[in-house]
C-alpha cells in the first residue's frame, strides 16, 4: 500500500509504503522515513493488508491509524485507494491527514 496527499504529483509525493517488510511500514515525517510495525489490523483484507491499520513507530514515540476506503481492481493484481486518512499520534500532538493511493502485490 503505498499513500499520498490528493494534492500532492510530484515524484517525492508518498508518505507512507506499507508491505515492504511483512507487519511493518514507513512513513515520512518531517521529511525523515521511520519504521514502524503493525500492532493491529480489521477491515476488509486485500494484499496482507487491510483497510484499518494501526502502527507503533520502532522508538514506540509515535502512533499512525490508517482508514481506507478500497476502489476499483486494476489490471495487475492492484487496487485504488480514492479515499483515506492518516492520524498521526504523539504524546503532545495529533494531526489528521487526507490520503489517496493504492495497494498491490
Amino acid at each position: 500500500m503505498t499513500l499520498w496527499r490528493p494534492d500532492r504529483t510530484a515524484n517525492d509525493r508518498f508518505i507512507f509504503f506499507n508491505g515492504l517488510q511483512p507487519q511493518s511500514m514507513e512513513m515520512r515525517i518531517n521529511g525523515q522515513m521511520m519504521q514502524f510495525d503493525r500492532i493491529q489490523a480489521s477491515g476488509t483484507e486485500i494484499y496482507g493488508q487491510s483497510t484499518a491499520q494501526i502502527f507503533r513507530s520502532q522508538n514506540g514515540a509515535i502512533t499512525v491509524q490508517v482508514n481506507v476506503t478500497l476502489g476499483k481492481r486494476g489490471e495487475i493484481e492492484t487496487v485504488d485507494i480514492p479515499e483515506g486518512s492518516l492520524r498521526v499520534i504523539t504524546d503532545d500532538s495529533e494531526i489528521t491527514i487526507p490520503v489517496v493511493g493504492n495497494a498491490g502485490c
